[in-house]
This record gives structure tokens, sequence and C-alpha cells, in this order.
């Protein structure tokens, strides 16, 4: 991720929230980092040593709906939109496009089965069955993956 230029709107999420950890932080590191990121923030760029801060701040915020309750809808989709360009944001959605090649394979063909069942809190798993197919996937808070994959031989 090189330098990143900032929304108006991010500028002041961003330098906010950083602002916000970096009063709350118990080591003088993550004090720096994010009174470096809020400064560079406010500023509208931010270098690229500071990515993986800026993803550990939208992703913190954005799992507990903190962006969304305090600067409010507009502001989650200027997060999830700044997210994406982050290096963690970038994995997260790889994990995401690697499902729905794999899924690409069933067009066309007629579903048997498909059932959610949670496993535990914020566990569950997608079956999908066809006539030649059987596929489990895991869904998690911070994942999806293919489980398992049976075929009719």
């Amino acid at each position: 991720m090189a330098q990143v230029a900032l929304s108006e709107a991010q500028r002041e999420l961003v330098a906010f929230e950083a602002e916000q950890i970096a009063k709350g932080a118990a080591s003088a590191r993550t004090k720096e980092a994010f009174e470096r990121l809020s400064s560079f923030a406010a500023a509208g760029e931010l270098p690229e040593e500071l990515a993986p801060a800026l993803g550990e701040l939208l992703s913190l915020g954005l799992s507990t709906g903190r962006i969304r309750a305090v600067h409010g809808p507009h502001g989650e989709m200027e997060a999830v939109s700044l997210f994406r360009r982050t290096p963690q944001g970038k994995a997260f959605h790889a994990q995401f496009d690697d499902v729905n090649a794999m899924l690409a394979a069933f067009k066309g063909q007629e579903l048997r089965q498909i059932s959610l069942s949670a496993r535990g809190p914020g566990m569950f798993t997608l079956l999908l069955e066809t006539e030649t197919a059987r596929v489990t996937i895991s869904l998690a808070k911070d994942e999806v993956d293919v489980r398992s994959v049976e075929v009719a031989i």
C-alpha cells in the first residue's frame, strides 16, 4: 500500500479514532503509532508504514460497531471503503474471492440441499449439495473457508 490519499470524511474519521486509541494506549509504542496515524490522517495522506495501524483501527472500529455508532452510516461506508485498501482488508476480501471462484463451479447445477448451521457463537457452517458435489463452508467473524469438498466420480 503506497501513500494513501484520504477523502475529507476519511481524514476526520481516522484522525479522531486514532487519537482516541492513542489516548487509551497502554504502551508508548502503540500510543506513538496512533498519534502518528492521527497526525498524518489530519493532513490527508498516510505513508505506507502506517498501513497496519490503519487496518487495525478500521477492523476494530467496524467489527465492534463503534464507527457506525460514532460517525453514522456514511462514516461506516467511508471506513469500509478505506478498509478495503489496507493490507488487512485486501486479505480479508481475498478469502471471499477464493470461495466465490470455487462456488462458480456450481453454476447451472441444481441444488439438492442447502443448509446453514451454528457450530458455536459467531461460527457457522454452510452446506451445499448438488448431484455431483457436496461442499462445506465455514463462516466465522473474520474468516470464510472451504472445509471440505466431496465429488461424485
